[in-house]
């Protein structure tokens, strides 16, 4: 519930009315507050997950009582998303995400116990910020994701809260350093970018793919350039009509998917999640059945052989 009287906030809430009524479960866990989507009914467990970091601009009171904010931008709209389960913790006001890639980690692994997770097909996916932070995420761990969507951002490790926002932007224009994003670079990725962003450079994302592997690497490493588009490149990146095709092809060897939790789960942290329940969304809608190549059966996607 938005409880803000704002004008701002009630435009907000009127435009993004539809998504925020369906069925969305909202805790805390791992220090973050959170929503989780469930998956539309028709899919069968266990389910792909999602994880989306958002910008910026999105960040709000450590209490949740800002948590609506996610909401504002992402993949809520997205055809494809609703095979997932689509996780999207906040980002406390004054903190950056890198420097919270352990607790964002701590808390996958507690969603992914206490809920039927696809360990082998988990995404991340972020905005400005966000894209910064799903880089310091899969640094960490490098056999997490099975695939990562970072848009208008730039790579990073793990970083502290001295980091300052306007260091960790100008990271972008840096070159990428090799050994760092060695453990990464056959991490399946789909970069976006803004040819004229002017907040996070377009080098961010440009300099990545180079260091990534480039073209050599074909469908397994994509870029797509709005070359006339600013910063706010989100929009038409979650509406790349092959997005969550692609996406959901993906999936991370057994061996992978298996790999020991670097962070250990704390009970009583584990103990506040909310008991899993299945969305009332009902059948895949039949346009992204088509989309994503499905009958619209309840079934999941079939696993890609790549």
């Amino acid at each position: 519930q938005i409880r803000s009287r704002s004008p701002c906030a009630r435009a907000i809430l009127e435009r993004h009315r539809p998504i925020i009524a369906m069925e969305d479960v909202q805790a805390q866990a791992a220090g973050l507050q959170y929503k989780l989507r469930m998956p539309c009914a028709s899919m069968a467990p266990p389910f792909p997950l999602l994880l989306f970091l958002h910008g910026a601009g999105e960040r709000g009171a450590a209490d949740g009582k800002d948590i609506w904010k996610v909401h504002t931008h992402g993949p809520w709209k997205s055809p494809g998303h609703e095979c997932c389960l689509l996780l999207a913790p906040q980002c406390p006001t004054g903190r950056i995400w890198p420097a919270l890639a352990e607790q964002v980690v701590r808390l996958i692994d507690l969603i992914v116990e206490q809920h039927p997770v696809d360990t082998s097909k988990i995404y991340g996916t972020g905005l400005s910020l966000g894209a910064f932070g799903i880089w310091a995420v899969a640094s960490l761990r490098p056999s997490l994701f099975a695939a990562v969507v970072p848009i208008c951002g730039g790579f990073t490790t793990p970083a502290s809260d001295d980091l300052r926002m306007n260091t960790l932007l100008n990271r972008a224009k840096l070159d990428v350093n090799p050994a760092e994003v060695e453990p990464l670079r056959h991490l399946p990725t789909w970069l976006f970018h803004g040819g004229k962003d002017m907040t996070v450079d377009c080098l961010g994302s440009k300099k990545l793919f180079v260091a990534l592997g480039g073209a050599a690497r074909r469908d397994s490493l994509r870029m797509t350039i709005y070359k006339d588009s600013g910063h706010q490149v989100w929009g038409p990146a979650y509406r790349e009509k092959d997005l969550f095709k692609w996406l959901l092809q993906q999936r991370r060897s057994e061996a992978q998917a298996s790999a020991p939790s670097s962070s250990a789960s704390a009970p009583h942290v584990a103990s506040a999640l909310r008991p899993f329940r299945r969305s009332s969304g009902g059948t895949l809608p039949e346009a992204t059945a088509r989309l994503l190549g499905l009958d619209g059966r309840p079934r999941s996607p079939s696993p890609s052989s790549g």
